[in-house]
């Protein structure tokens, strides 16, 4: 059984929205196998679906140009000679495989009026940010693993197959695009593990002068402690790297490649950022399920769903840090435009953390609140909160 196909609409209409803005070169970024080529390669189509002219659309994978096209001469020389109308799409994959790409996106875009869409990974990082400020204008679309949503896309509700269940599969193997059900955990365990390895000794080993070894331990103690306060000298510690400057090096390249994701600690009273305190979470929920067959991870079921929760927010453009009122931590705020919410997971309303001090604290934050919880058929305001759900919450 083969993972099948999901047409990502909220990032197609996104792309297409951009299209009316040719001074703009439109960049899809995201971190390994989330789907950049896919999302690329159906946007191509619906631009056709659109009525745009095949010949007015020049689709390229450098990645299979590779020993060919090299260098920026050569991909302008490509470009120019597949272009029919100077109001054509350029749409390249993988444009990180061209020495000095931007210099042929620069030449083209004085030459003509091309409408220019890229794939390039980790484009927020350090590497690429300084590159495409250079180009001038430019919009990133940042791609992120299938949500909840979007695997139900891939594996639909039946008569057999429930939400409850499904929401299961989704912990189970998790959002990557290319993971299926017919995997065994033992397959799951290793492609993850040479993922980790891939980012760590390729991606960011190759860019700069790292132990991935003590980089590796990093990452695995972060991993092991989703969802925990912690602080730069608790990583430092735990982790066995002797320098803080070098863990805090480290943890810029983690969070640069995406292995992992920050959210900062805030006094909500004052909007004071706790120092160095923050909580940190995975791209992909089933890399808390273990990254490698050899390193079994002791993570809670409730560190799991706050992760999922995490990462929801962030897709819905959400800046989401981890609040804190009172010296409790009531969870999740999050602000977008100028709306700030707060949102509390636990696993069930029995729980300590449903009713113990840091959900007085969380209840007697000022603002609009969300309980999310996995019990069934919570949904309702009680004394100012909204109870939901999770897979409700997720399906919205």
């Amino acid at each position: 059984m083969s993972h099948p196909v999901v047409v990502r609409k909220a990032y197609l209409n996104r792309l297409y929205q951009l299209s009316t803005n040719r001074d703009v070169v439109k960049v899809i970024s995201g971190n390994r196998y989330c789907g950049k080529s896919t999302l690329m390669s159906q946007f191509r189509d619906m631009l056709l679906n659109k009525g745009v002219p095949d010949s007015n659309i020049i689709y390229l994978d450098m990645s299979e140009s590779m020993g060919t096209i090299d260098d920026s001469f050569q991909f302008t020389g490509l470009v120019k000679s597949r272009l029919s109308s100077e109001d054509a799409f350029l749409l390249v994959d993988d444009m990180n495989f061209v020495n000095n790409w931007d210099s042929a996106i620069k030449d083209l875009r004085e030459r003509y009026r091309l409408n220019i869409y890229i794939v390039l990974p980790y484009a927020t990082s350090e590497d690429y940010r300084g590159i495409l400020d250079a180009l001038g204008n430019y919009d990133v679309t940042t791609l992120y693993t299938f949500s909840f949503k979007e695997f139900l896309e891939a594996y639909p509700i039946t008569d057999e197959h429930g939400y409850g269940e499904r929401f299961e599969q989704y912990i189970s193997i998790g959002g990557q695009p290319f993971m299926d059900m017919s995997m065994s955990q033992k397959d799951h365990f290793m492609i993850s593990e040479g993922m980790f390895n891939l980012i760590l000794n390729w991606d960011i080993g190759s860019r700069s002068r790292i132990d991935t070894v003590a980089i590796s331990r990093l990452a695995l103690y972060i991993l092991n402690n989703i969802g925990n306060v912690t602080t730069l000298s608790a990583l430092r510690q735990n982790s066995n790297v002797t320098d803080q400057r070098t863990v805090e090096k480290y943890l810029h390249y983690l969070l640069e490649y995406q292995t992992i994701m920050k959210a900062e600690a805030v006094d909500i009273t004052d909007m004071r950022r706790l120092g160095v305190k923050a909580k940190y979470y995975t791209t992909d929920v089933r890399s808390i399920r273990g990254i490698t067959p050899r390193g079994a991870f002791n993570i809670s079921r409730q560190a799991t769903i706050e992760n999922i929760v995490f990462l929801e927010l962030v897709r819905r453009g959400y800046e989401v840090y981890a609040g804190f009122y009172r010296g409790n931590d009531i969870g999740f705020m999050a602000i977008r435009g100028g709306e700030t919410i707060f949102v509390k997971s636990v696993l069930a309303l029995s729980d300590e953390r449903a009713k113990g001090k840091e959900f007085k604290a969380f209840a007697s934050v000022p603002g609009k609140k969300y309980l999310l919880t996995t019990d069934r058929g919570m949904n309702g305001f009680y004394d100012n909160i909204e109870y939901k759900n999770i897979i409700s919450f997720l399906l919205e």
